[in-house]
């Protein structure tokens, strides 16, 4: 009953959560992809962003490595990758605020830089 379903969601709550770096890289990759495929942009050619939201500082860092590698790797592979470049911006407080305001920055039209 409702009693069992609680407990069960309770317990997978409990958990300690684990980031899937992997997935997240998959996902963005997969925007790129789709996006490749149908060049219709915005009227101005800049591309959209991409916000990805994870918990803390370390995960931030193992994501923004995992997108470099991700990126890199593309290169060699996929047609979309080869004039593609990602400003990844990280928030968190132990980033210094000037830092943090560049998202607001808009990317160049047709430069092929995503943020």
């Amino acid at each position: 009953g409702n009693n069992r379903t609680w407990k069960l969601l309770s317990n997978i709550l409990q958990r300690p959560f684990q980031l899937d770096v992997s997935l997240v890289c998959e996902v963005v990759e997969h925007i790129e992809t789709l996006e490749a495929a149908t060049p219709e942009r915005d009227t101005d050619g800049r591309l959209g962003s991409i916000l990805i939201f994870v918990p803390g500082w370390q995960d931030i860092t193992s994501v923004i490595k995992g997108l470099e590698i991700t990126l890199k790797d593309r290169r060699k592979q996929h047609g979309w990758a080869r004039n593609r470049s990602w400003n990844i911006l990280p928030l968190h407080s132990m980033v210094p605020q000037k830092e943090q305001m560049r998202i607001f920055n808009l990317e160049d039209p047709h430069s092929g830089r995503r943020k």
